[in-house]
């Protein structure tokens, strides 16, 4: 779809001032560019994505709307927190998904095992 049927198509839709969220989960960063071209003024985008290219465009956009930009990731130090937690409380009973306990040096076999499906976690030992 070109720049300009996306565009299009969200101002078409309610108001007429674009998105009140945007999430960019490509990891691309025309898309995140895209996403502040379609979010209306006030509204957020949030990137979930993310890739190694430099942005190569402005974020005036994000100044202009007064838009928030969040990151996101699929867990946060706050779930790790609370997942150390429920472990040393004896909540969590992790022996169902650790297939492979091994030291250091079998690293090789954990991986490829986990890759394949052989295992579900390997865990290794110093």
């Amino acid at each position: 779809m070109e720049r300009t049927d996306l565009l299009g198509l969200v101002r078409g839709v309610g108001d007429g001032l674009g998105a009140d969220l945007v999430v960019d989960a490509s990891g691309t960063s025309a898309a995140l560019e895209r996403a502040l071209e379609i979010a209306r003024p006030g509204g957020q985008v949030t990137k979930v994505g993310w890739g190694p290219q430099p942005l190569g465009f402005s974020l005036d956009p994000l100044v202009q709307k007064a838009l928030t930009l969040q990151g996101s990731f699929s867990h946060t130090f706050k779930n790790w927190e609370q997942v150390v937690r429920l472990l040393a409380a004896g909540q969590i009973d992790l022996a169902p998904i650790i297939s492979r306990v091994s030291p250091l040096a079998d690293w090789r076999e954990s991986f490829d095992g986990m890759h394949t499906g052989r295992y579900v976690k390997a865990v290794l030992q110093p």
